[in-house]
């Protein structure tokens, strides 16, 4: 194992470096400039020039500069020549005529002429390092012996720091670059030669964790190497902790400041990363004028560097070492006068929440309480960051604490909405074992009945523990009553759900919370007795009442549902607006949970409009064919997107993807119970009647309720179909008479849902047999938002029509349910439908809408909206916000397109779509 790893990661450096050293001869030098921060391996790099250059018998000449040398002229150069074995300068040489007398005149000609006297004897390497710390002599100097011996074979090889600060070092490093010196730049190493370095230096030691922990140095070669030689001295890393040979070194750097400076430094380790020069003098309790001297000698010798209007360390190694160099006692006295200088100078809630956590020992309620009203601050815009803060405060938090159940609740409820569903449930399952007073426990159990990760069953059953509990205060028995009221009628239990809606609404307390949710439970109630416009009318009075209002999380519930509701009632347009509405807020919120529910509420939306390949996009926004949750958990988005890509599957044909969602249903049947495993047992029936097994299917639908399993969704409108066929083909079966008593509710439907009113026809008209009550139908929905709804009443019509010997009837809406099918991409129940006109003898016939595989007439026409709107310049944002869909189905049609139409770039679809137009 070597000690000193061979540069690593600077194979672009050590060429040009080689390159410089071969060209060396009778054509003449060069000069190399490095820089780069401490500790970046300026020095190292130079070592190795110097050992190459030995290697191949070019005389070295090496000087260092040193902050205590600037009172000394030429020291650099001096020791680089006089230092040498033999030396270079010859004292006493005879001056040439017309040169002046002064010494340092006499000093500058003796180097020069020495450096030409050795070159012509042997090529020479002049490596000059930590030029930044030279005397001004030398840097006067230096431009003019690197262009006056040009003509010689001299490499100057200059290692420096050219920040803003060292205005020398930068003057320097622009005069040397006008003579023709290369800069080099040195920045930090990739993962690659850090894992290099980690390997060389601890070899069988290099554990996973010394790989995460040498993270820590950040790429800088020299703090690498000491902090692995640090730990191996110390038999291995302990924690975060740095090792103590580094520490010390950091120290040692530090003492080497001014009494002021060091002071500076010091105080600036308690304060958050990024700091103002305000809040330092603040800590300092001096005006900031007078800590000009400070702040320059901190920013010279690289300890802290600007950050654009503020400032930080350099290196968070030295912030770690100077911020545990601080005695116990007097840290956390600072960090604690930190806290009131942040809050003085309004300070981001996270930064002062890190400055709490940091400083506050368990029980500091102070601490706990600015915590949690900083997660408070932060949950409507970054719920993970809030998380992170309601965390801290639990941790901080003892268990005799009267607050300390409703605080878990909010650390259940922030984790939840963050997608850290697990964590969550863990901390309730912890707390709820460590027998919480009675209030607490409600308290928690709150927060986990709003979890949707949960089945609405295991939610409810939350609810009625917490409501059975004594001592629990009214405010929150009334929020229980409330989610009690919403989780059942979620779960389609609608006689309980009456009973807890009229129960929550009776109560005295009038909490707006539990007020919203048991009215929207109450709605979902109403649309299953067939009252979509009271239950519309209730929902457009719960959100005007939210207006202006605090954003409250809960207030998703109505949104969510009036978006839903609009779509179930055959008003897409109003419907994607809302969407769009609810997608735009949950990404400016960072709800990764809410963004989940919109995505499947858009899916829905876009499969009722007969987009299937944008609903299927939509479904599939989280990057997996069941997103964060499989439907087998029961959760509504789960639930949710297996019936969307079932619908889609069967629809397209793709058999792949019908498989999987049959796989998924059968597990969630097992698994969940109340709608969740009704909604599941529809797509296994729907399998087994593609399949030609009625009776099995039958028996999958032996405890489906039609109507009332939950809210309704616009997908409910075409699975009624299928339960009438299955009826139809069980006529002994419960089943029909099921489904008679939900047509008469359908049938109940007002003017403002005429698609409902539609469906309703068409369901009578096949469990009647009656073609004209099937041509009434596809009449009705013909000219309505819902194609794939009239495709397959005009598919049955058809049949029907068929069956009645009236081919040419049957053959016109055969061929507009074909067309319908095929324009919404609907490949496999066109095909379907084309089997049946080739039984009555008739060609299948294109249609007007048929679309070939490529070019521009192959686009839908969300995909040819789009390409035009891009083509404009639009970004998929603004795309998305114009059309009101999300991004993620932007890109989606944009990906197809480029398929399609054979461009790579949005350029050659512009020229394209000019070129056509």
């Amino acid at each position: 194992m070597s000690d000193t790893p061979p540069p690593r990661g600077r194979d672009a450096e050590l060429t040009t470096i080689h390159d410089a050293l071969a060209a060396l001869g009778p054509a003449g030098g060069a000069a190399i400039v490095v820089d780069g921060p401490p500790g970046i391996g300026k020095s190292r790099l130079l070592a190795e020039a110097e050992a190459r250059a030995r290697s191949t018998g070019i005389r070295v000449l090496r000087g260092d500069a040193f902050g205590g040398h600037r009172s000394v002229p030429y020291a650099p150069l001096l020791a680089a020549t006089l230092d040498a074995e033999p030396p270079v300068v010859e004292p006493g040489s005879p001056w040439p005529p017309g040169v002046a007398a002064h010494p340092r005149f006499r000093l500058v000609h003796e180097l020069r002429a020495g450096l030409a006297r050795a070159a012509r004897r042997s090529p020479l390497l002049v490596a000059l390092d930590d030029l930044h710390e030279a005397d001004d002599a030398t840097l006067s100097v230096l431009p003019s012996l690197v262009t006056g011996l040009a003509r010689l074979p001299i490499l100057w090889m200059v290692g420096l720091r050219a920040r803003p600060e060292h205005a020398a070092a930068r003057e320097l490093l622009t005069r040397l670059e006008r003579a023709g010196a290369v800069r080099l730049r040195l920045g930090a190493l990739d993962a690659d030669a850090v894992a290099g370095i980690v390997t060389e230096v601890a070899g069988g030691d290099a554990t996973p964790e010394l790989f995460r922990l040498a993270r820590h140095a950040q790429g800088y070669p020299s703090l690498l190497v000491e902090l692995l030689r640090g730990w191996r001295e110390e038999d291995g890393p302990t924690g975060e902790a740095l090792p103590r040979r580094l520490a010390a070194a950091m120290r040692e750097r530090l003492d080497r400041l001014s009494p002021d400076t060091r002071e500076l430094v010091c105080v600036a380790a308690v304060l958050p990363e990024r700091f103002t020069a305000a809040q330092l003098a603040r800590m300092l309790r001096r005006p900031a004028s007078s800590l000009l001297g400070a702040f320059e000698e901190a920013l010279r010798a690289d300890v802290l560097v600007e950050d654009g209007d503020r400032l930080r360390f350099r290196h968070d190694l030295v912030r770690a070492a100077t911020h545990a160099g601080l005695p116990e006692s007097v840290r956390r006295a600072l960090l604690k006068e930190a806290v009131a200088v942040l809050w003085e100078t309004g300070a981001p809630p996270a930064e002062l929440a890190d400055q709490l956590a940091a400083s506050a020992e368990p029980g500091d309620r102070q601490a706990v309480t600015t915590l949690r009203k900083a997660a408070r601050t932060l949950a409507g815009s970054d719920p993970a960051a809030a998380a992170e803060l309601i965390v801290k405060a639990i941790e901080l938090s003892t268990f005799d604490d009267p607050e300390r159940g409703s605080l878990i609740a909010d650390g259940v409820e922030l984790l939840h909405r963050a997608s850290r569903a697990e964590q969550a449930r863990d901390l309730a399952d912890t707390a709820l074992g460590g027998l919480l007073p009675h209030r607490q426990e409600a308290q928690v159990r709150l927060s986990l009945s709003t979890m949707s990760v949960r089945s609405t069953a295991e939610r409810a059953r939350e609810n009625r523990r917490a409501l059975e509990l004594p001592g629990v205060d009214r405010l929150t028995r009334a929020r229980h009553q409330g989610w009690l009221a919403y989780n059942l009628a979620m779960s389609g239990d609608t006689g309980a759900a009456e009973v807890a809606v009229n129960t929550a609404l009776a109560e005295e307390i009038r909490d707006p919370q539990a007020r919203t949710l048991a009215t929207v439970a109450r709605c979902c109630l109403l649309g299953a007795r067939g009252e979509w416009s009271g239950a519309l009318a209730e929902l457009e009075r719960l959100l005007v009442d939210a207006r202006g209002k605090p954003r409250e999380p809960y207030l998703a519930v109505p949104e969510f549902h009036h978006a839903n509701l609009l779509a179930v009632v055959g008003r897409l347009d109003d419907a994607r607006r809302a969407v769009g509405t609810g997608l735009a807020r949950a990404r400016q919120e960072r709800g990764s949970r809410s963004l989940a529910f919109w995505h499947q509420l858009a899916g829905l939306v876009n499969l009722a409009a007969g987009n299937l390949a944008a609903a299927r996009s939509e479904a599939e926004a989280e990057n997996s064919p069941f997103g964060a949750e499989p439907p087998a958990s029961g959760s509504f988005t789960g639930t949710v997107r297996m019936l969307t890509l079932a619908q889609v599957g069967t629809h397209t044909g793709d058999r792949r993807l019908v498989g999987e969602i049959a796989r998924a249903a059968r597990d969630a049947h097992r698994h969940t119970s109340g709608s969740a495993r009704t909604l599941a047992a529809r797509v296994l029936a729907a399998e087994a009647l593609r399949a030609g097994e009625p009776a099995e299917a039958e028996r999958w639908l032996a405890d489906d309720p039609v109507l009332g399993a939950g809210p309704m969704l616009p997908l409910d409108l075409d699975q009624l179909r299928m339960l009438a066929n299955v009826a139809i083909a069980c006529p002994r079966s419960s089943l029909t008479e099921r489904i008679g008593a939900a047509v008469r509710v359908l049938e109940r439907a007002d003017p403002g849902a005429p698609v409902i009113a539609a469906v309703a026809v068409h369901l009578r008209g096949l469990l009647e047999r009656e073609p004209p009550l099937l041509v009434d139908a596809a009449d009705r929905l013909r000219d309505t938002s819902r194609p794939l709804l009239f495709a397959a009443a005009a598919e049955d019509a058809g049949a029907a029509l068929a069956a009645a010997r009236r081919g040419a009837a049957a053959v016109d809406l055969l061929n507009q349910a074909f067309d319908t099918y095929r324009h919404c991409g609907a490949e496999a129940s066109a095909r379907q439908v084309g089997r049946v006109l080739r039984g009555l003898g008739a060609e299948r016939r294109a249609g007007p809408r048929d679309r070939p595989l490529q070019g521009l007439s192959s686009l839908t026409e969300s995909e040819l909206r789009v390409v035009r709107l891009v083509a404009r310049g639009a970004t998929n944002r603004a795309v998305a916000d114009q059309m009101v869909i999300s991004p993620h189905t932007v890109s989606t049609h944009l990906r197809r397109a480029f398929a399609k139409l054979d461009v790579h770039s949005r350029t050659q679809l512009a020229h394209l779509l000019h070129a056509a137009e």
